[in-house]
């Protein structure tokens, strides 16, 4: 550095707040060319975030990800910095050698699951929604593109309440129904988002593309263990109009007298679909994202291609970007439930 015209200095203590302005003083006042070192450390947020047992989606999944990689000692599960937040630091601590952290990174997290998956590895990715939007490019060209078959446990999907604008996971649903060679799965409970996670990581050798599974950050009921169905009757009442809902929506609309089915797997849409439509004048579709796309979208998609005389109504979050606020009370602020 010195022939170059440049002064190396090292910091050790780069945590240490009064070490770095006395060190960067001392920088300023030598002027010159200058390079300072600073060593930092990360705290471990490993256990910054615990979850009341048994009472939320990331509880659960966490409860099913521990089962998951007892089974498979060469799963690797990927995410950038956000283990310690969704519940999932304790596993990292117990299996560390399966956990793989790349930082906020989220466009490398996905490169380096699609290259795990390439090379034969069972690669699974762990990341919020809305940073999930990062890594579009990667989900699209890296992955989708080359048919690789890495599991997404996408969290925060839906409002998330007081983090706001810039965390609801409003969008994701709407641009990767776009993709092709995408399969997406939205749970309605705890019990449902274990069936997903047993199931996915049993046909995951079998898959041609990624596997999204989306929840929310919520409270939820767990305790009946069920095998995963594409789609489930919530309530039937021989009726001509039928409500549409997805993931943990379905739990809290009410149907009146509609019949009420839910749909747990919206991409692709379940293959007798087209067939049970025929059976109703219209259909309301009820879904927690913003704009034409997710299970609207293909909804609207399938009636056309089928050429279904079906009409379609939706109620989906509106054309703006939602604020702050108490999840439950924006769900019924946005009417998705009452």
């Amino acid at each position: 550095m010195q022939s170059l015209g440049w002064e190396y200095s090292y910091l050790e203590k780069g945590n240490d707040v009064l070490s770095l302005l006395e060190s960067l003083k001392a920088v300023i006042d030598r002027g010159g060319k200058q390079l300072l070192h600073i060593r930092t450390s990360k705290p471990n947020l490993s256990k910054s975030k615990s979850y009341e047992p048994g009472t939320t989606f990331q509880w659960w999944a966490a409860e099913q990800m521990k089962k998951i990689l007892k089974s498979n000692q060469q799963l690797r599960v990927f995410s950038p910095a956000m283990f310690a937040s969704s519940g999932f630091g304790p596993l990292r601590d117990e299996f560390p050698e399966q956990f793989i952290d790349t930082g906020i990174n989220e466009p490398h997290t996905a490169t380096a699951a699609a290259g795990m998956a390439a090379s034969g590895g069972r690669a699974w990715v762990h990341i919020y929604s809305t940073f999930l939007q990062r890594a579009m490019d990667q989900v699209i060209h890296d992955i989708a593109l080359q048919n690789l078959p890495v599991i997404f446990l996408v969290d925060r999907a839906g409002l998330v309440g007081a983090d706001g604008p810039t965390h609801h996971g409003v969008f994701d649903a709407g641009f990767l129904a776009d993709v092709p060679n995408t399969t997406i799965w939205n749970p309605r409970n705890g019990d449902e988002l274990q069936a997903m996670m047993v199931e996915a990581a049993s046909i995951q050798d079998s898959l041609e593309g990624p596997l999204f599974i989306r929840y929310p950050k919520a409270k939820t009921a767990c305790g009946t263990p069920e095998k995963f169905e594409p789609m489930k009757w919530m309530s039937q009442k021989e009726s001509n109009s039928l409500l549409l809902s997805t993931g943990a929506l379905s739990s809290h609309v009410e149907s009146g007298v509609f019949d009420h089915l839910h749909l747990g797997q919206v991409k692709p849409l379940p293959e007798n679909l087209p067939q049970l439509l025929k059976d109703y004048s219209n259909v309301l579709v009820v879904e927690e994202s913003i704009g034409n796309g997710g299970l609207f979208g293909g909804l609207a998609g399938l009636v056309a291609d089928k050429d279904l005389e079906v009409k379609l109504v939706k109620r989906k979050i509106s054309d703006e970007f939602t604020n702050h606020g108490n999840r439950h009370e924006l769900l019924k602020e946005l009417g998705l439930i009452p």
